[in-house]
Order: C-alpha cells, then sequence, then structure tokens
C-alpha cells in the first residue's frame, strides 16, 4: 500500500546518509497530507529523520512536533528522551530537565531513562544532582558496571581521576587478578579498560588490557595496540603492528593514521615514517578503495604535505564508488585547504556547497 511504499522509500534515502536525500525522505512522508498531518504510522520514521540531519530548522521542526505530541501523550519513551537530548542541544535544558523528571517518574527503574537523565545533568555541569541520581540509581539496579560508567564519567567531568579510578576498580573482580579468570571476569575486565580509555586512565587501561590478551590473544589485541599507539610506548606499538598489518591492514592503518595525528609532536622522525610506511603499505593494496583514498589525502594533510593532500582529495572525488559521508568530508577538506593555499576561491566555495548539500549545513563545514 501507499504508506508501505512510502516507508520504504524514505527508509532507503535516509540510508544513505545524505543530507540532500533525507529532506526528500521528508517530502515523500509529507506527500498527499493534509494540513501537514504525518500519517501515523509514518510519524515514528519522521521523527527519526528530523533531527538526524543536525540543521537548527531541523532541531526547531522536530521539538515543536514532539512538543505537541508529548502534550497529547502520543510519545513512546525512546521519543521523550530524544525530545529531552534536543532541549538540551539546543539551550533549553530546564525544559529537557522538567520532561526528563515526568519520563523518570513514569518508567520507573528503566536503565536507559536514568542513564539519560544522569548523562544530561553531567554534560549540564549539575554535578551534585548527577552524583545524588547516581547513588538512587545504584540502590535501584543490579547492572553496577553501568553505575560505575556514569561514576567514572562524573568523575571525569569533575576532573577527579582518583574518583574515575574508585569507579573503574568498583566493579572489577575482587579476587586477585593474577588468578584464574572466568569468561564473564575478562569481558568485565576489558570492558573496564574501555570505560578508563574514555576517562584518561591510559596506564591502568594499558595493564587490564595486558592481561586480557595475556588470556584472550588475539582478541583485544588491537585495543592494547591502540592504547598504546595513542599513549603508550609507541615502539612496542609499532611492533606490533608491523606484525598485524598482513592480517588485519585496515585495521592497523586506522591506528597508525591517529597515531600521526595525536602524537605528530612527541613522535621521532623515524617512528613518523614507519607509521606512515605502514599506511603507504595499505593504501598500495588496493589504489581503488574509496576508504584508502581517503586515507592518502588525510595521510598527506597529517604531514603537512598539502600540495599532495590537494592531488589525493582530487583524485579521491573522481572514484565513482565514494559513499556521500567520504564526498562531503575530501570536499571540505579540500576546500579548507586550498582556502589556506588562498587560491581557487570560486573553487572552494563550490567544494562547501557540494559538501553542504551531503552533510547539511553543519558549523564544521
Amino acid at each position: 500500500n501507499l504508506v508501505w511504499a512510502k516507508e520504504q522509500a524514505a527508509t532507503y534515502l535516509t540510508s544513505t546518509n545524505d543530507y540532500k536525500n533525507s529532506g526528500k525522505a521528508l517530502e515523500i512522508i509529507r506527500q498527499g497530507t493534509e494540513d501537514g498531518q504525518i500519517p501515523e504510522a509514518l510519524l515514528p520514521l519522521y521523527l527519526r529523520i528530523l533531527p538526524s540531519r543536525g540543521d537548527p530548522g531541523s532541531f526547531l521542526e522536530a521539538i515543536n512536533m514532539m512538543a505537541k505530541l508529548y502534550e497529547q501523550g502520543r510519545l513512546d519513551k525512546s521519543q521523550q528522551l530524544l525530545l529531552a537530548k534536543l532541549y538540551e542541544r539546543t539551550h533549553r535544558w530546564e525544559q529537557g530537565k522538567d520532561l526528563m523528571l515526568n519520563t523518570l517518574s513514569r518508567y520507573g527503574t528503566d536503565e536507559e531513562v536514568w542513564t539519560t537523565y544522569i548523562s544530561l545533568l553531567i554534560k549540564q555541569g549539575e554535578f551534585s544532582t548527577a552524583k545524588s541520581r547516581i547513588n538512587r540509581f545504584s540502590d535501584i539496579t543490579d547492572n553496577q558496571m553501568l553505575v560505575a560508567r556514569l561514576s567514572g564519567a562524573l568523575a571525569y567531568e569533575q576532573g577527579d581521576q582518583s574518583g574515575v579510578q574508585r569507579a573503574l576498580r568498583s566493579v572489577l573482580p575482587s579476587k586477585s587478578l593474577t588468578g584464574a579468570l572466568s569468561e564473564s571476569e575478562l569481558a568485565t575486565i576489558r570492558n573496564v579498560a574501555g570505560m578508563a580509555m574514555n576517562y584518561g586512565e591510559y596506564e591502568f587501561a594499558e595493564k587490564l588490557l595486558r592481561l586480557y590478551v595475556t588470556r584472550k590473544n588475539p582478541e583485544g589485541i588491537f585495543d592494547l595496540i591502540a592504547v598504546l599507539a595513542y599513549h603508550g610506548n609507541a615502539e612496542e606499538a609499532l611492533q606490533y603492528m608491523e606484525k598485524a598489518v598482513s592480517a588485519e591492514p585496515m585495521a592497523v592503518a586506522r591506528i597508525a593514521m591517529q597515531a600521526m595525528r595525536t602524537r605528530a609532536k612527541e613522535l621521532d622522525q623515524a617512528s613518523r615514517d614507519r607509521l606512515w610506511n605502514l599506511i603507504s603499505q595499505v593504501i598500495a593494496q588496493d589504489l581503488e578503495d574509496p576508504a584508502r583514498a581517503m586515507m592518502k589525502g588525510e595521510g598527506f594533510e597529517t604531514l603537512e604535505k598539502y600540495d599532495e593532500a590537494i592531488d589525493a582529495y582530487e583524485e579521491a572525488l573522481e572514484n565513482p564508488d565514494m559513499s556521500p559521508p567520504q564526498k562531503a568530508i575530501a570536499y571540505n577538506n579540500l576546500s579548507y585547504l586550498l582556502a589556506q593555499r588562498g587560491e581557487r576561491l570560486e573553487g572552494d566555495e563550490r567544494l562547501i556547497s557540494d559538501a553542504s548539500e551531503i552533510r547539511g549545513p553543519l558549523a564544521d563545514i
């Protein structure tokens, strides 16, 4: 039927991650409606697409629609949480907070509701309220890993690294980590290592990942390589990557690229050359691959070889297999490099326009 056909077409267009296509998806849903009333069956899809576009106009339309539906009691839990996030993002936190309190009173012990509310409190800097809510949530849930994640996030935002460490250690196996460990305990160790990475406890993350890899190798090896490459012993990371590149080329290349970005001034020239050699080796494996074509441009840009980066991005944009998001990034990066060089201003404006059509009128463009 017509509703099903609209849903299929709109879903497909949205899946392209193309700003213009998401607008077409909204137009398809609106076609044939009276007074802009979206059919009930298509309303959830419409409300998902609108804020995903990321521009202020779409945010405003989504908020206005969802606020009316909320007053009518027609928003489900996930839509209420989305509306609260939109309020927070558009500097209407008091409305968002009121909505969250009402949602919390309705859904009681729901983990998603508690997590969303506490996370928004932390984002807004309401640390004492967030702490109080974490304590209350801890009393009503068995998911202490989630409690630790929230506690760690709060401590990290407060600049309290000792608090981060307490939160992380609170969910580790109570027995010595040198003895036998069950599969569930090893999974906990890996999860805690991930949190440690997120909250700036890199040495602790490395310690846990070494333990995990010792027991589960090759599982977790790229987590360990990443923490070493970004924050630890670069020489050890390079040795791991040089051994692993033939088996997992793209995983190694992505880590090498990020290490070049984050540690460019810290690493010696020999280490930077080895990282670039790894990346170049992976790129050369398939010159027609869009991901590798983008990596080539980003690599030259990181090395501050801007002429080569411009050539690489221009070459990448000629690749018919480039996805819309890849094209947007290439357009954006290329226009920035051209502007920095003070050349081809007219071309820059066209490139920015092309990127905006794909990704929308976002601040980074």
